[in-house]
């Protein structure tokens, strides 16, 4: 570490700067991955809530259910999965949030090596949940359940050093790298 801090060499510079932009690569395919195992879940959870309908028309034809009764569990079934599915995304996004905070504070540390100071770095995230949570020290009954280790997130907002913003998911500028987008959506974006 002091070797790099203490060299003036362009190369050496060079070198840290694209080493910073492969860990920001690798922070993206990581986000990637958690987007991807968010969309199983909702995929099972769909499943499932379909797999109910079906046994609840079953029952309806067999038993000549009534329909107030047959509405009652089915809208309560249906806020359950969704509620469970929000869950979810909110884990998710809340952990990926914690990894791109590490990401961005072992940056902060190499550039302040080279007498550049950040503070109130902007972070933008298209889930008002994971944001809410990342602002708020109590401890939830949901939250419970995340490793301690993504937590401290919540001390870098607490510090100031992290500012969390929320962006409509139509202006995400990560989308950029992790969706195929097609060019009118790239240029938006870009624009």
């Amino acid at each position: 570490y002091t070797t790099v801090q203490n060299s003036s060499s362009p190369a050496q510079q060079d070198d840290l700067i694209l080493s910073v932009i492969e860990q920001l690569k690798t922070q993206v395919v990581n986000y990637t991955k958690i987007n991807q195992d968010n969309k199983n879940v909702n995929e099972i959870l769909t499943a499932k809530l379909e797999r109910y309908k079906d046994q609840v028309r079953s029952l309806k034809e067999q038993n000549n259910v009534d329909k107030a009764s047959e509405s009652c569990a089915q809208s309560l079934e249906i806020d359950n999965l969704k509620q469970s599915a929000a869950i979810s995304s909110t884990k998710a996004k809340y952990i990926a949030l914690s990894g791109c905070c590490a990401k961005i504070l072992w940056m902060r540390s190499q550039l302040t090596g080279y007498g550049l100071g950040f503070n109130k770095i902007s972070m933008y995230c298209d889930n008002k949940s994971a944001i809410a949570l990342c602002c708020n020290n109590v401890q939830h009954s949901q939250s419970k359940h995340i490793d301690i280790r993504y937590h401290f997130i919540k001390e870098q907002v607490k510090n100031g050093v992290i500012k969390l913003y929320f962006v409509n998911t139509e202006y995400q500028l990560a989308d950029l790298f992790t969706k195929a987008l097609g060019r009118d959506r790239i240029e938006f974006l870009i624009n």
